[in-house]
């Protein structure tokens, strides 16, 4: 099977409030296939699903800021960091699945995820469509994840036993970028520019998964018991917040005054450069256990106790 589907400017209006669509072009495509590779015997499922997005975000100060400048960061004139800017966002994510059965009561399935998010203009929380702060205030990433389990199922005992056996393991790659260098520059009662302050962000993780589960049934019984082991690791991690520096002004007039009411930057300690300082980079682990027990009890027909550890 395949999919297909497309959103123009034209075939988008206004919401309620009068906003304009922030998406000028909207593609998403996708196809599936599956079927048996030897009957009765092995099988595969393979999926994939596109998504290409772009549109306008829209820089609008809340006064008017014609005129006024910050020629120490080359910008002459704030006026003309206002108006659309194109932002976009393209996900691409794949799925794929193989069943081997190793005979009547016997089943190995391997299952893989894979996602990936390239997105640019991305405002962290304040509205696709319009925000009183210029493009350099906004951010681009391309994260992704990855996931593969691997699953064997047996039944035992004439089917009153059951057994299964889950391994997985998990990644992500999560850095996120500013589109602006400058310092980030607040004015209360106008906008926004410069680098956001706690950018940039990145961070990777995994985590790696073996599971037991074991269920019988006998008379009115069905009892389950089972462990897990959970081994968490993450590595490059980085916070590097006011790395640009962030200077606070209450109006505009103050700021064309160059008159801050205050100045956050982050730095190193004893002569370490700042960067390095934020930076993680030894990864850290942690790991976790699991055991459970439990028991549904058919006392009569109306009538069941369940209780476990």
């Amino acid at each position: 099977s395949a999919q297909y589907f497309y959103r123009g400017k034209s075939l988008t209006s206004d919401d309620a409030l009068g906003t304009p669509s922030n998406i000028d072009s909207q593609h998403q495509f996708g196809a599936a296939l599956g079927g048996p590779i030897k009957k009765d015997k092995q099988f595969f499922f393979l999926a994939f699903d596109v998504q290409r997005q772009h549109g306008p975000l829209v820089t609008q100060f809340a006064r008017d800021v014609t005129g006024v400048g910050a020629p120490e960061f080359g910008i002459a004139d704030l006026h003309d960091l206002e108006g659309p800017h194109t932002q976009f966002q393209n996900l691409f994510t794949i799925l794929g699945r193989y069943d081997l059965q190793l005979g009547q009561n016997d089943r190995i399935s391997i299952r893989s995820f894979y996602t990936q998010n390239k997105t640019d203009g991305f405002t962290g929380g304040r509205g696709q469509n319009q925000i009183q702060a210029d493009f350099g205030n906004t951010e681009n990433f391309e994260n992704s994840g990855h996931n593969s389990v691997i699953t064997w199922n047996k039944v035992l005992n004439g089917g009153k036993s059951f057994n299964e056996v889950k391994v997985s393991y998990y990644d992500s790659k999560r850095p996120r970028h500013p589109n602006s260098t400058i310092p980030e520059i607040v004015i209360v009662d106008t906008g926004t520019i410069g680098q956001r302050f706690f950018l940039p962000i990145d961070g990777n993780q995994d985590k790696f998964t073996v599971q037991e589960n074991f269920q019988y049934a006998f008379g009115k019984h069905d009892m389950k018991f089972g462990a897990d082991i959970n081994a968490y690791s993450t590595r490059n991690n980085l916070f590097f917040g006011w790395s640009a520096g962030s200077y606070e002004f209450a109006t505009l007039e103050d700021f064309e005054a160059k008159q801050p009411f205050a100045f956050i930057q982050g730095f190193g300690f004893n002569g370490i450069p700042y960067q390095q300082a934020a930076l993680s980079a030894e990864r850290s682990y942690q790991t976790g256990y699991g055991l459970y027990a439990q028991d549904k009890w058919q006392v009569s027909r109306r009538f069941t106790v369940t209780y476990g550890l």
